[in-house]
């Protein structure tokens, strides 16, 4: 039997979406950039609400370096959360301790992106003496950051300025608040299937054949006419059975 290929990272398509941020084709500085990222040169990473920030060592010696971006306000991050509560698959999917890639589109309706849409968005802060912005080293802390987010997307909420803690215990209360869970059912059979009455039907008009709009003619009949008899057995009330006219037919 061939073994099921392994599922991806939890974060792949985040981490996409930070590496699609590289220009394409990359320059030499991005190019230096991914092997430092490669090699394992990018230490202590940590993200922090609007940065992320590491060491880095290369042949010149160790610099440290930071991604700026602005976090986004505590009263967007409420109405995303409220907006994912209020979708059961993407609720489902946080509190079960996910983020779906489909939360971005959700910030973007409501008004801020959840991740930079270019990364002249990111304001690139390094030790370094290179003059090329971004220089190689904000390009590994870049490409560093989207491993990072591949193994934890949450990491995206953090450098926005929301943690995974919060971002979940904001879904759970909007999603309690708003969305509470069903009522059990009932202990009786017969009250779990009752169902509440039929509403009354309306009254119809007294003539129908004349009220209701009639048929177009057709070869010379006149079709309202004809059809009257059965407008307004329609409309009376419903035929006896015990009637010798309702008797079913003989076999």
């Amino acid at each position: 039997m061939t073994p099921r290929p392994a599922p991806p990272p939890p974060g792949t398509a985040w981490a996409d979406l930070l590496r699609a941020l590289a220009p394409d084709p990359p320059p030499p500085a991005w190019r230096r950039g991914s092997a430092l990222a490669a090699s394992g040169a990018v230490t202590g990473l940590k993200v922090l609400p609007g940065e992320a920030t590491a060491h880095i060592r290369d042949h010149h010696g160790p610099t440290t370096t930071s991604l700026l971006w602005p976090p986004a306000r505590q009263q967007d991050w409420q109405r995303a959360a409220e907006a994912l509560a209020a979708q059961p698959v993407f609720r489902d999917a946080l509190l079960a301790g996910l983020l779906p890639v489909e939360t971005a589109r959700v910030c973007e309706l409501l008004g801020w992106p959840a991740l930079p849409r270019r990364f002249d968005d990111i304001a690139c802060v390094c030790s370094c003496p290179a003059w090329q912005d971004p220089c190689p080293h904000a390009a590994a802390l870049l490409l560093a950051l989207a491993d990072q987010v591949e193994r934890d997307p949450f990491t995206v909420a953090a450098w926005r300025g929301c943690t995974r803690e919060d971002l979940l215990e904001r879904v759970g209360r909007a999603a309690h608040t708003h969305h509470p869970a069903p009522q059990a059912p009932a202990d009786d059979p017969a009250a779990f299937w009752a169902a509440p009455a039929l509403p009354d039907t309306p009254p119809l008009p007294a003539a129908p054949a004349h009220s209701w709009a009639p048929p177009p003619a057709a070869a010379g009949q006149d079709l309202a006419a004809a059809l009257a008899p059965l407008y307004t057995r329609l409309a009376g009330p419903p035929p006896d059975p015990d009637h010798p006219d309702h008797a079913p037919p003989a076999d």
